[in-house]
């Protein structure tokens, strides 16, 4: 009996599972497009994951989703079991002028393997490439009494801008000019208002510049001058 149970303890020993190599997915990106934006209609390979699999139990899928995630191609779709290195290269294939947003994302059955990333594009039209208008041609140098304000307008024309622009004060003479919008239209027309508020007697010098992704930005300059009224600057 003795010696039965001997035996019978070996063979348990023999037979008692190995333990496992866990498992691991690493993921590292290079961005291989190096420039600003892509022109409609044609595909650049945008960014390569390289990603080191070591001891895969089961398969990693690989796939794009976003609201743009369309525009985004993929040479490999799927990681094999097992270990290997495998390059992922995303290209980017834009239809439509604007500011594009996918996710790539790599699964697995298990979970702590699964990860995600987002990619970003922007896209321009070069047949109408961005471009901004301001004309001022109505504007005439401000002048009221301190203490009041004064009002007049201008019209900023875009066309092509990828993403909304923006308008902005540079602050040389803070607080005493004020525009009615900030932000600009990808395509259109704007009529901004600007207010010269004055608070103290002088004269004042102030910029207004526009931009927007992949276009030149454009500035104008406009003065003010302010007295009877008011109380003389210090």
């Amino acid at each position: 009996m003795k010696k039965f149970l001997n035996f019978l303890a070996a063979v348990i020993t023999v037979i008692a599972p190995i333990a496992a190599h866990a498992e691991s997915l690493e993921v590292t990106s290079e961005k291989l497009y190096t420039g600003t934006s892509v022109a409609k209609g044609t595909t650049v390979e945008y960014v390569k994951y390289t990603v080191t699999a070591i001891d895969l139990q089961t398969p990693v899928y690989i796939y794009m989703t976003g609201s743009q995630g369309r525009m985004f191609g993929l040479n490999v779709e799927q990681i094999p079991v097992g270990s290997s290195t495998t390059d992922v290269i995303v290209s980017y294939t834009p239809t439509a002028v604007g500011k594009h947003t996918g996710r790539i994302n790599f699964e697995s059955s298990n979970a702590e393997l699964n990860c995600g990333y987002a990619i970003n594009g922007v896209c321009i039209d070069p047949a109408n490439p961005p471009t901004i208008t301001i004309d001022a041609s109505s504007l005439v140098p401000f002048a009221c009494k301190a203490g009041e304000r004064q009002q007049q307008s201008i019209k900023v024309i875009t066309k092509g801008l990828p993403d909304y622009g923006a308008l902005k004060v540079d602050g040389k003479s803070p607080g005493n000019f004020l525009i009615s919008n900030t932000m600009l239209m990808k395509d259109g027309t704007a009529t901004i208002t600007i207010t010269f508020t004055p608070k103290v007697n002088g004269t004042y010098n102030e910029s207004i510049t526009a931009s927007a992704l992949e276009a030149a930005p454009v500035t104008i300059n406009i003065t003010g001058t302010a007295g009877d009224g008011g109380d003389d600057p210090e």
